[in-house]
């Protein structure tokens, strides 16, 4: 397949296999091929394998390897979490809190648990989706069962205060799970659970330079979790199916990569710095150009704009041609250029105006960046009277 030469700013949607876990995977594609259950020698060494790279990712985030599982997505581990937690609690109560900002993989779980016959209720936000500790305060009962919330907006990139979220809950009733969608929020901050707070936690592959296909759910040891998936009791019986060893052991070494990363501190900066330096450009040349989510209270790679006067399908396709990778929101729920509901949920309306998302990576270079605020810049001028 002949590879299109564009430059890619879209790292929210996927990122690109880090050579150090490129290196990990590839003995899984010819020597370790064996099924990790089998009892024989080839088996026992896949599975040893696999029960590292557990360990490892346990490690780092100060659980235990029995708090971890392993699926296909985050996708699959949101859903297992939402609906294998709530269900498992539901003679508790049916009362669910969570955000009307949720990926689709929260809110369609959600959606059929109140068709089953559970209640949920959205907490409110601010303008910058930044959730409301005061409203809840007010929303926790007596049968509130789970609080299912993204940690940090994919689309508009605002982090949440989740640790302030989970004393807020846990002051409330101890016995309230809290579990967050941290699939953006692993790429640039601690993971450790303790810290955090949190009784469950979902993360994927993709979005930390690992790969595709897997995902990971931490499970804090007490809560009781239904299964989703029914077979050969894989995953402690969570997710039945032959592990993907050679993708899970890749999402290890991503992981830790990952974790790395933040530590340095300046290393993280780096990235929030191109992004506020690629705003700035874009703010010169069009002044009333918006931002969206929280100024400060974001993810260092996220860049959420409303450009007036242009529209979003348009803009996406003649940037695209212009050779420029970015795009106006969430890449999981479809491919379709239209306009995100988010910001409608926040409360901003414009007339007219197209929506851009254009994220970076910890390997990004700033004349990359330099390099995409010139095409979006050139772009703009070129069919400026065309929108």
């Amino acid at each position: 397949m002949k590879r299109t030469h564009s430059l890619y700013l879209d790292f929210a949607a996927a990122s690109p296999l880090d050579p150090d876990v490129a290196r990990v995977m590839q003995p899984f594609f010819s020597d370790f091929f064996a099924n990790p259950s089998s009892t024989h020698a080839l088996g026992r060494e896949v599975r040893q394998c696999l029960d590292a790279a557990r360990a490892r990712v346990a490690g780092l985030m100060g659980a235990t390897t029995d708090e971890i599982i392993f699926t296909h997505s985050g996708t699959e581990s949101n859903n297992l979490a939402i609906l294998g937690i709530a269900r498992a609690h539901k003679h508790r109560g049916k009362h669910i809190i969570s955000t009307p900002l949720e990926h689709s993989s929260v809110a369609e779980p959600l959606k059929q648990l109140a068709r089953e016959g559970f209640e949920i209720t959205f907490v409110e936000i601010d303008e910058y989706g930044v959730v409301s500790l005061e409203d809840l305060r007010k929303q926790l009962r007596a049968d509130t069962i789970l609080v299912s919330m993204i940690a940090a907006h994919n689309e508009i990139g605002t982090v949440q205060p989740i640790p302030e979220i989970a004393v807020t809950l846990h002051r409330f009733d101890k016995n309230i799970i809290f579990h967050i969608d941290a699939c953006q929020y692993a790429g640039f901050f601690p993971l450790q659970v303790a810290d955090l707070g949190v009784d469950a936690l979902t993360c994927n592959g993709s979005k930390l330079h690992g790969p595709k296909g897997v995902g990971m759910l931490y499970v804090r040891k007490g809560v009781h979790c239904e299964p989703l998936m029914y077979g050969g009791g894989q995953e402690w019986g969570k997710w039945s199916g032959t592990e993907n060893a050679m993708s899970i052991v890749g999402f290890a070494q991503a992981f830790e990569n990952t974790q790395i990363f933040i530590r340095n501190q300046s290393a993280v900066q780096s990235v929030a710095t191109m992004r506020d330096e690629f705003f700035g450009v874009v703010r010169a040349a069009v002044p009333d150009v918006a931002l969206n989510g929280h100024s400060s209270r974001r993810l260092p790679n996220n860049l959420h704009i409303t450009l007036p006067g242009f529209d979003t399908e348009t803009l996406l396709v003649a940037l695209d041609q212009a050779g420029l990778c970015v795009s106006s929101g969430s890449a999981c729920q479809s491919g379709a250029l239209e306009k995100s509901p988010i910001l409608g949920v926040l409360g901003k309306h414009p007339k007219k105006g197209a929506q851009l998302r254009v994220t970076f990576a910890r390997t990004t270079t700033r004349r990359q960046m330099q390099q995409g605020a010139e095409i979006l810049l050139a772009t703009l001028q070129k069919f400026a009277k065309k929108f």
